[in-house]
Order: C-alpha cells, then sequence, then structure tokens
C-alpha cells in the first residue's frame, strides 16, 4: 500500500512511499532519525518536530495537501491517543489491548514519545468520518479519547520510533456492523420481547467485535434460528451478525439465509447457546 511522503511540514511536493517501509523505519530507524526523535523527547522543541519527515496514511496526494488533490483512499484510520487528552491512561496497557486486535497494522510511540498512534485496516476506504465515530463511541466507553483529527484523510503523521512497535502485517479489514431493523412477521405473544433480545445481542456482540459465525456450522444454525423465529423480516438482523466475519459477503449472506428455510428444526435459543459459547452475554 502506497502513503504519501513529505520531507518536513513545511513540503508540498509528496512522493509515494511503501507504507511497510516507513513502519520498518520506525522500528528499526538510522541514527540520524532516532537522534533527531530523542532530541526532540528532551526538549519539546516544535522546530525539531517539524523537521521530522512526515506522511499521510489514509490518503496520497498529488501536490498539496487538500480534499481537492487526494489522488486516492487508503483504508486506514489513524489513531491518535494524546497523553493531554488521557491525563490517567496507561499508554502501554492502551497498545497491548490494540495488539490482540485482529485489524491493528501498527500501534506505537507518537513523536513525542508520551502518547500512541495506531493504525486500523478498513473494510471500507471511503468512509473514514463513519468509522472515526464508531471508534470514538467504542473507546470513550473504556475511558479512551482520540484525537478529534483522526477523520481528516489529509493529516501529517510525523515520523517516530519505537524499537517495541507492535507491527502486524496480517491485519484483518474491519467491518462496521449494519444498522438495520427488521419489520415484524407477526404480532404474536412474546414476539417483541424476543426482537428486544436479538436485538440486545447485537449490541453486545458489536460492542466486543465478536464473530459468532466463525464456525460454518454455527452460521448457518445462526440464520436457522433467526428464520424460525422472524420469518424473511429477520433477514436484516441475520446481515448484522455475519457482518462482523472478515470474509462477509451480502449476497453470500442473503442466500445462505434462504438455504436456512429449510431447517425447521433450529430453535431461536439456538442462537443464544451459540452466542454464549463466544463469551457473548447481554
Amino acid at each position: 500500500m502506497k502513503i504519501s511522503y513529505f520531507h518536513t511540514v513545511y513540503s508540498h511536493s509528496p512522493r509515494q512511499i511503501n507504507l511497510q517501509d516507513w513502519l520498518d523505519l520506525t522500528i528499526q530507524p538510522t541514527s540520524k532519525l532516532k537522534g533527531v526523535v530523542s532530541e526532540y523527547r528532551k526538549t519539546g522543541d516544535k522546530k525539531i518536530k517539524e523537521g521530522l519527515p512526515c506522511v499521510t496514511m489514509s490518503a496520497t496526494f498529488k501536490g498539496r495537501r487538500t480534499l481537492k488533490k487526494i489522488h486516492k483512499k487508503n483504508p486506514i484510520i489513524v489513531l491518535d491517543i494524546d497523553r493531554k487528552e488521557n491525563l490517567c491512561i496507561d499508554m502501554l496497557a492502551v497498545r497491548d489491548l490494540f495488539m490482540k486486535h485482529p485489524s491493528c497494522m501498527y500501534a506505537g510511540l507518537s513523536a513525542g514519545g508520551d502518547g500512541l498512534y495506531i493504525l486500523m485496516l478498513l473494510a471500507k476506504k471511503d468512509k473514514l468520518s463513519e468509522y472515526f465515530e464508531h471508534f470514538r463511541e467504542k473507546l470513550l466507553k473504556v475511558g479512551i479519547n482520540i484525537d478529534e483529527s483522526c477523520k481528516d484523510s489529509t493529516r501529517l503523521r510525523f515520523y517516530s520510533y519505537d524499537k517495541d512497535a507492535y507491527l502486524n502485517k496480517k491485519a484483518k479489514p474491519y467491518r462496521l456492523a449494519l444498522k438495520v431493523k427488521a419489520k415484524p412477521k407477526r404480532q404474536a405473544g412474546g414476539y417483541k420481547n424476543n426482537i428486544n433480545k436479538i436485538e440486545s445481542l447485537i449490541k453486545a456482540i458489536q460492542a466486543s467485535g465478536t464473530d459468532i459465525t466463525q464456525n460454518y456450522q454455527d452460521w448457518i444454525k445462526v440464520g436457522a434460528a433467526i428464520y424460525n423465529e422472524l420469518g424473511d423480516s429477520g433477514i436484516n438482523y441475520f446481515h448484522s451478525i455475519s457482518s462482523m466475519h472478515p470474509d462477509y459477503s451480502y449476497k453470500k449472506c442473503e442466500r445462505k439465509y434462504n438455504n436456512c428455510k429449510k431447517m425447521s428444526s433450529i430453535s431461536f435459543g439456538s442462537l443464544f447457546h451459540i452466542a454464549s459459547g463466544y463469551g457473548i452475554r447481554y
């Protein structure tokens, strides 16, 4: 994947470099770059920082960094976790948290050495603002604040050095769960309660980022359990749950739900039994 490289913050003529090369350089820097970053961390001198090389990761540019000059968007969001907005946060613990996420490409110290920046691989490259709102809301629940500028595809990322940075070359694209609601199939007693149950379950799945359809047999049982209780109106719930899988396909999901209609022996309770096996409670 290509990113735009700027010699300093004042440069307006970027060149395209490989993202992987840039990340490797942050872990194994040249002696010169390591020295400059170390000096900045000691002094906090902004002029030193302004002389560091920079990149844009969410998009590449031809010429100046403006929305009109975007050459290509990248499926990446850079999450900045600054000390000034997270005074009581253990940054190493936060880094460990992201290291466990399959969509995390990189987690390392920022140029100042007292903050973090995280690279998350996205499934959609044209929904940066939506991903930002999703991550902001999700991280706020655990007391982590991310910089507002994370949703700006033109923002520069200053060079930083972290020999202990986390680098994942096999990150899986992060998918936003579909926000859908089903129309009732019937108005029988207990129906509304079951709707509340499945919506609560889906919220728990989305909050934890858990894929309960990892096993193929579990996936078709989930579809059958939903259909046998909600009929055709349950398709959107099936999409919401299935979309957590890294290989989710809208068309395949539609076809599979139709096939599940033949599995009349699977009860609605099977859905919650399967979810509990993945540690999901609601």
